[in-house]
C-alpha cells in the first residue's frame, strides 16, 4: 500500500499546505487493473518488458597470480528478480582477455542449481599484467549484461620485494577535480535541489569537506556544503531563475572556486526522504515547477517501479495546476531486493527523469555463526552454523594469510547480486566503498554519484538459451540412400549413447553433457542394427555462443591505492576473427575393432550409478509371460497399448526437465545393447529368455532422449530371439572432442612458493580453497583445513541457498 499526498509551492518558497492524506494502491502486474489508462501504459510501453536476465558473481580464489598458477574460482548464477537460481542456464562461458583485452582462452562450465566451480590454467609463460574474466551465455547476449573481474599476474622473473609499492599522490589546487550529480541527475529551476559531488582525492585514509555556495547575483552565502561519506560532499539549493552560484570547496586543505552547472527550465525531480516512521517502506516526494505543471496540467505521468526494464509495479498520476509536490510510500512489496530504478515516463511513454534507490531486505540475508571448534599447531577446525534459515546453503570460502597482499579485490556477492549490476556498465563499482559497514542510507548516497542505467528500448531477442553442446556433421559411405540409417554417439567418459537420423546426409546431436579433452566414438547404424564402414565430417562448431575477440569494456578509473608491477610486456595474443564460415574437420582416422557393448555407457560411471539391476526371479512366473509383463511390473513404469494394439513404455515419474514435457514419457529400451525405435518387438520375447533387466530411472548420461528413464534388456544365448547381426569387424570412429565442458582432473593444489622470509611468506602465500562447502541447517557443520604454520588467517566467504537468500563474512583467526 502506498500513502499518497500532494503539496503546493509559492514563489520558490519552501512553505507548503498540505491536503488530506489519500491512498492508493500501486497496480501490481500480476493483477487485473481497473485503470485503462494504466492499462495502455504498460501495453504501449517501449521501455519495460518482463524479460527474464542473469546476473553472476565469480569468486575467486584470490586475484593476484604468478604464471603457471591455477585461478579456482567458484560461479553463481541467479535470475536476476528473485535473486534464485536461474534452472534454465546451464552452459557459463568463462572468458579470458590480457591487457590489451583481447581473448585468450574460453571455457565452458556446467552450471547445476545456480552454482558451478572450475580453475583457468594460466601457462607458464604468462605476461604481468591486468588480466579480464567475463562470465556470461548465449542467453546474456540479448541484453548485453557485462560481468568481469579483474586480477593481476605477477612477472616471475620480477624482484618481488618491489612488486608491491603504494602510490599516494599529492595534489594541487589544478589536480582538483569537482563533479556535480543532482538528484534524479535533473537540476531544475523553482525547487528545492539536493546536489552532490565527489572529487579525485579517495586514495586517502580520511576526506574533509566543507565550504559554501554563493549566489553570483546578490554575492550572499545561500547554502552550506557538508560531508557525507568516502568524499562526497552535499549541498541543498533553491536555484531561482535567472541566477547563477558558485561552489566554494576546501578538501583536505585544498580550495577551489567552481561554477554550479546551469539548471533546466523545466523538468522532475524524484527525492528520496532521509526521514520516515515506516521502517518497511522508503519515502519519495516528485518535486517540480511552476512552468512544468502548466506544460503538463490535466495530463497523466506513470511513476514505473523497475529494474533492468522489469516492471514491478506502476502509478498514474493525474497532474494538477495547484500541486508542485506528490508524496509516496513505497512498501517492501512494491519493491526489488537491491536496487530499484524509479522512472517517470510521460503519456507519451517516453522516459522525462529517473534514478535509482538501494532497498536491503534482511529477511534475505543468511545468518552465519562460525566457532572454533579445534585448534593444533598445524590446522583449524570450524564450526558453521546457520542462524536464520532452514534449508542448506552452498559456500565457497577462500582461505588466506591476514597479512595476504594476493586479494586486492573486495567484490563480494551482496554487491554482485544487489548493487553493480544496475550502475552504468561503463563506469565499474568500486566494491570498496560497498561494503557490510556501509549503511543503507550511504549506500543511497553512493548510488547517486554513479550514472544509473537509463531504460533501453524493447528489441528483439535474437538469442536463445543454450543447453549443453552440439556435435553436427556429414556421413561419408558409398551407400546411395540414408534414409533408414542412423548415426550412434558413445562415450564412456561421459556415459552416452545416442542416437540421430540422418537428413540429406547430415547429423545431428544436440544437449550434450559432453567434457573436454575427452573422446567419443561414432557409428553408422542400419535398420538392421549392423555398424557399417564409414567416416564422417565434423563441425568444430561445438556451440552457438562465440566469444568477443575483443572485450569492449571500461578499465575502471577509480583512484585507489596502486599496485605497481615489473617488467609488464604485452603479449602476442590469439587472433580471433568474425568469420561465420563453418569450420570442419574430416574425421577418417583411428579405426578401432570393439565389442558393440563397449558403445554403451560404463553403468558405474556418472548416470550409471542411478542404474538399478532388477531381479527377474522374484517378479516372473513359469510360463508365457512376455517382456512387457514384466516391465509392466516394475516400479516407476508403465505399459499400455495405443488404439491400433501398439505397446508404448511411458514413465510414471512425470517429466523431469522442461524438454521431457513434449516427449509423452516414453521410456527409452536398449535390446541387447542397440536401441530400439519400435518396442512391438518385446510382446514376442518370452520373460524366461530374459538374462538380466536393468532400469535407469533418471535416464541420466543418455541426453534427451533418456530423460524418461532407459530400460536395458539382454536376452540369454539360445532364447526365441537372436542377437542383433554384427557381421565382419565394428567400424566405429573415435573422436578427440574440440570443445565441451570443462571440469577438474584434481582437487585444488596451493602453489608451491619459496621466499626469503616468513614476511613475504605470508604476503604473497595461499593457504587453502573450498569451493562447495554444503551448510545444512540445525546440525554441526565442521570444517578443517591446514594452517601451512601461518598464525593469522583471513577467511572470505560467500553463499547462497536456492531461495535467494545469501551471504558474505569476511572472518580473522588467530591461532
Amino acid at each position: 500500500m502506498i500513502k499518497f499526498k500532494k503539496t503546493s509551492i509559492h514563489k520558490y518558497t519552501l512553505k507548503t499546505r498540505i491536503l488530506p492524506i489519500l491512498i492508493l494502491l500501486f497496480i501490481q502486474l500480476n493483477s487485473y487493473s481497473q485503470e485503462n489508462v494504466t492499462d495502455d501504459f504498460i501495453k504501449e510501453n517501449n521501455y519495460l518488458n518482463n524479460s527474464l536476465q542473469e546476473k553472476y558473481f565469480l569468486h575467486t580464489n584470490k586475484t593476484v597470480y604468478f604464471p603457471g598458477e591455477h585461478i579456482w574460482f567458484k560461479a553463481y548464477v541467479v535470475y536476476d528478480i528473485e535473486d534464485t537460481p536461474y534452472y534454465k542456464t546451464t552452459n557459463l562461458h568463462v572468458n579470458l582477455y590480457n591487457s590489451e583485452k583481447k581473448l585468450i582462452n574460453n571455457q565452458l562450465f556446467f552450471v547445476e542449481n545456480g552454482i558451478t566451480s572450475g580453475s583457468i590454467k594460466l601457462p607458464e609463460n604468462t605476461i604481468a599484467g591486468k588480466y579480464y574474466i567475463e562470465l556470461t551465455t548465449q542467453w546474456n547476449k540479448n541484453f548485453k549484461n557485462l560481468n568481469i573481474t579483474q586480477i593481476k599476474v605477477l612477472s616471475s622473473e620480477s624482484n618481488i620485494s618491489k612488486t608491491f609499492v603504494e602510490k599516494h599522490e599529492t595534489k594541487s589546487k589544478n589536480d582538483l577535480n569537482i563533479q556535480f550529480f543532482p538528484e534524479s541527475n535533473v537540476l531544475l529551476e523553482g525547487a528545492e535541489n539536493l546536489i552532490l559531488f565527489k572529487t579525485n582525492i579517495t586514495n586517502t585514509d580520511s576526506i574533509t569537506i566543507k565550504g559554501k555556495i554563493i549566489d553570483n547575483v546578490t554575492l550572499r552565502e545561500v547554502a552550506t556544503i557538508r560531508d557525507t561519506i568516502n568524499g562526497i560532499g552535499v549541498f541543498k539549493l533553491i536555484y531561482h531563475p535567472k541566477r547563477n552560484y558558485t561552489a566554494f570547496i576546501e578538501v583536505n586543505g585544498i580550495k577551489k572556486q567552481v561554477l554550479i552547472p546551469k539548471a533546466k527550465q523545466k523538468g522532475f525531480i524524484i527525492q528520496q526522504k532521509r526521514k520516515h516512521l515506516n521502517k518497511n517502506a522508503i519515502p519519495f516526494c516528485i518535486k517540480s515547477n511552476k512552468l512544468t505543471i502548466q506544460e503538463k496540467v490535466n495530463q497523466t505521468i506513470f511513476v514505473a517501479i523497475h529494474r533492468k526494464n522489469y516492471l514491478k509495479s506502476v502509478l498514474p498520476i493525474n497532474v494538477d495546476q495547484q500541486y508542485h509536490n506528490y508524496n509516496f510510500e513505497l512498501e517492501e512489496g512494491n519493491l526489488f531486493n537491491g536496487v530499484n530504478t524509479i522512472t517517470i515516463f510521460d503519456e507519451k511513454n517516453i522516459p522525462i527523469s529517473s534514478r535509482t534507490f538501494y532497498y536491503n531486505k534482511e529477511n534475505k540475508q543468511i545468518d552465519l555463526e562460525i566457532t572454533t571448534v579445534n585448534k593444533t599447531n598445524d590446522s583449524i577446525t570450524l564450526n558453521i552454523n546457520m542462524l536464520n534459515k532452514y534449508i542448506e546453503s552452498n559456500l565457497s570460502i577462500s582461505v588466506l594469510p591476514t597479512e595476504t597482499k594476493m586479494n586486492s579485490n573486495s567484490n563480494n556477492i551482496i554487491n554482485s547480486f544487489l548493487i553493480s549490476p544496475y550502475i552504468n556498465r561503463n563506469t565499474p563499482i568500486d566494491s570498496k566503498i560497498f561494503n557490510n559497514d556501509v549503511s543503507k542510507n550511504d549506500i543511497n548516497v553512493l548510488l547517486q554519484t554513479y550514472p544509473n542505467e537509463k531504460p533501453q528500448k524493447k528489441s528483439i531477442l535474437k538469442f536463445s538459451p543454450e543447453n549443453g553442446v552440439s556435435i553436427k556433421g556429414s556421413v561419408n559411405s558409398n551407400i546411395t540412400s540414408l534414409a533408414t540409417y542412423k548415426v550412434m554417439l558413445s562415450s564412456k567418459t561421459n556415459n552416452l549413447l545416442v542416437v540421430s537420423e540422418i537428413k540429406n546426409r547430415t547429423f545431428e546431436f544436440n544437449n550434450l553433457l559432453l567434457k573436454h579433452p575427452t573422446k567419443y566414438k561414432l557409428a553408422l547404424i542400419s535398420n538392421t542394427g549392423e555398424v557399417i564402414k564409414s567416416s564422417f565430417n565434423v563441425s568444430k562448431k561445438y556451440t552457438k555462443y562465440k566469444a568477443d575477440g575483443i572485450l569492449k569494456y571500461n578499465v575502471p578509473s577509480i583512484a585507489e591505492n596502486k599496485v605497481a608491477i615489473e617488467n609488464i610486456n604485452l603479449s602476442k595474443s590469439i587472433s580471433i576473427t568474425n568469420d561465420n564460415q563453418l569450420d570442419e574437420v574430416v574425421i577418417n582416422t583411428k579405426k578401432e575393432t570393439s565389442d558393440l557393448k563397449d558403445l554403451l555407457p560404463n553403468p558405474k560411471v556418472l548416470g550409471g550409478s542411478f542404474t538399478k539391476s532388477i531381479d527377474i526371479h522374484k517378479n516372473i512366473d513359469k510360463g508365457d509371460s512376455n517382456v512387457l509383463e514384466l516391465i509392466n511390473g516394475l516400479a516407476g513404469v508403465d505399459v499400455s497399448l495405443y488404439a491400433q494394439g501398439e505397446p508404448v513404455i511411458k514413465s510414471t515419474r512425470g517429466p523431469k526437465t522442461f524438454y521431457a514435457a513434449n516427449d509423452a514419457e516414453n521410456v527409452k529400451v536398449i535390446l541387447n545393447g542397440m536401441p530400439l525405435s519400435d518396442i512391438s518387438v518385446l510382446s514376442d520375447i518370452k520373460a524366461n529368455d530374459v538374462e538380466d533387466i536393468k532400469l535407469n530411472a533418471s535416464g541420466a548420461g543418455f541426453g534427451l532422449r533418456g530423460t524418461n528413464g532407459v530400460i536395458f534388456i539382454n536376452t540369454k544365448r539360445g532364447g526365441d530371439i537372436k542377437s542383433i547381426k554384427n557381421t565382419g569387424e565394428l567400424n566405429n570412429i573415435l573422436c578427440d572432442t574440440e570443445f565441451g565442458f570443462s571440469f577438474n582432473e584434481v582437487n585444488y593444489e596451493g602453489f608451491e612458493l619459496n621466499f626469503i622470509n616468513q614476511k613475504f611468506n605470508s604476503f604473497y602465500n595461499t593457504i587453502n580453497w573450498f569451493p562447495n562447502i554444503i551448510i545444512k541447517p540445525n546440525t554441526a557443520n565442521q570444517l578443517k583445513f591446514d594452517t601451512k604454520g601461518f598464525k593469522n588467517i583471513k577467511l572470505i566467504i560467500n553463499g547462497m541457498n536456492n531461495k535467494g537468500d545469501i551471504t558474505h563474512q569476511i572472518l580473522y583467526i588467530t591461532n
